[in-house]
């Protein structure tokens, strides 16, 4: 008997912390325990716990009506605000549900793009339920996280507004519907699957490696999307093979480092008429090597006895290696729509977020961050040069530096809204830093030797940094 009493009190206590974190509803936990305690075996309790994590439309463990706790205020952080010479954004420090409820009075119906990366959840029901993330969020968890966050956030979207969503393939089922019974069935615009590397392999005799993940996309009912997104694969430059445009020769696959693949991490040597060699000799201009990755060195695609056969297929552009891809290449695909709904440009690849990351802050923080040109694409489909732009699960500050290429590519005053937890002090040492390093050039500590400066000029707008305020 005490074990079946033991087993209840640990039952209880987690359909307690579970009403604590918002993740069920007051009063559904108080009746689970009721049946927890009623229980006569240890099959009885453990069957009544579980009900807390029993999904079905329009409950998921929260009651708007039932949350009657005030907002948070926020409070400013002078130490990591700054000025700047452009528009002004914010960077909001804590829980995001908070954040959120905080947000509803001031911007309720006036955010025309959410993009969320939501942490993907690991799930115990088998080994494919489970995914690939070390993290506390079972699938259960994940959806009930989300529920009353995306509640909110249908409160701040415009009449003009869309939502997008980043989600792996063993979860984007199960979003989808959360998405469905939140935003509405008739608003769903589209799933597109994106291609994450470039490399396909297998990687266990039964199993092949996923090298997807999807993007969710939910408008509001008014809204309007973009027609001039993309079109027909653009080869801008001709040679005597033909019609082209330039690709990256580095690796941005899963195996993209050098310990991965010793054997393609090698100098390349550029000759003063532009023509690359393995050997260095009394022309060579430059010595180039592939970029850090993941916080090692980088390699290449080809080996050297490839490079030696197809070395006149690449071109140095005064930076970095590129590959020629004619058109010939691409004469047995169809032509893309005018809105791709396949998301496989190479620039989309999570590869290229892992470099640009690594650019700024000399560190791979994440494995795979998103890169700046998929968030981009997303702000793209929403018409208004001017729109307000927001991430709740803002991680690395990816968004937040979209919304300023895009501003500076075709002149527009986007402004952004990033709302990230400090766990582990990501939001002061990742996401404030990188902001601050390619808004000003610098970061927090004084510091200018940041790579990414070689090629970019800093954007010149200013951040205001607040914390919940916890009354602590």
């Amino acid at each position: 008997m005490d074990e079946l009493n033991n087993l209840k009190a640990e039952l209880k206590a987690g359909l307690e912390q579970r009403a604590k974190d918002r993740k069920l509803g007051r009063a559904d936990a108080q009746a689970i325990m009721k049946l927890v305690d009623r229980a006569e075996t240890r099959q009885e309790a453990v069957a009544a716990s579980r009900l807390a994590f029993i999904y079905r439309a329009g409950m998921y463990g929260w009651d708007p009506q039932e949350d009657k706790t005030p907002a948070k205020c926020l409070r400013r952080d002078g130490r990591l605000s700054f000025p700047g010479s452009g528009l002004t954004h914010q960077l909001i420090i804590g829980d995001n549900y908070d954040a959120l409820r905080n947000l509803v009075p001031g911007y309720g119906g006036r955010v025309d793009v959410i993009y969320i990366d939501p942490p993907y959840g690991k799930d115990s029901a088998g080994r494919h339920a489970g995914t690939n993330y070390k993290n506390d969020h079972t699938r259960e968890s994940l959806l009930s996280m989300l529920y009353p966050r995306l509640i909110l956030a249908k409160q701040l979207m415009s009449k003009q507004g869309l939502i997008f969503c980043s989600i792996d393939d063993r979860n984007q089922a199960y979003i989808k519907l959360l998405f469905d019974e939140v935003f509405g069935e008739d608003n769903f615009v589209a799933c597109c699957p994106r291609k994450t590397c470039e490399i396909i392999r297998k990687t266990a005799d039964d199993q092949l490696q996923s090298v997807f993940d999807y993007l969710l996309i939910y408008k509001s009912t008014d809204s309007v999307i973009a027609k001039d997104i993309s079109g027909i694969r653009k080869f801008p430059y001709r040679d005597a093979e033909g019609d082209y445009y330039l690709d990256t020769f580095q690796n941005s696959g899963p195996n993209s480092t050098r310990t991965a693949r010793p054997n393609l991490y090698y100098p390349i040597y550029v000759q003063n008429d532009n023509s690359l060699s393995l050997e260095k000799s009394t022309d060579t201009i430059a010595e180039v090597l592939p970029e850090p990755s993941s916080g090692d060195d980088g390699r290449w695609l080809w080996s050297k006895q490839k490079f030696s056969e197809d070395h006149h297929l690449l071109y140095y552009d005064g930076l970095t290696i590129k590959r020629k891809r004619y058109s010939t290449e691409f004469k047995d695909v169809k032509k893309y729509s005018a809105r791709q709904a396949w998301l496989d440009d190479q620039s989309l690849r999570n590869g290229n977020g892992t470099k640009m990351l690594t650019s700024i802050l000399s560190q791979g923080v994440f494995a795979n961050p998103k890169p700046v040109e998929l968030i981009q694409w997303c702000i793209t489909l929403c018409p208004d040069p001017n729109a307000t732009v927001l991430d709740f699960f803002a991680g690395s500050g990816t968004t937040g530096q979209a919304v300023m290429e895009q501003n500076r590519q075709d002149g527009g005053q986007r402004r952004f809204i990033l709302c990230t937890s400090n766990e582990s002090r990501i939001a002061e040492e990742v996401t404030a830093e990188r902001l601050k390093r390619i808004m000003t050039g610098s970061g927090y500590d004084g510091c200018t030797d940041i790579p990414w400066l070689k090629k970019h000029e800093p954007y010149g707008d200013g951040l205001d940094v607040f914390w919940i305020d916890n009354g602590e």
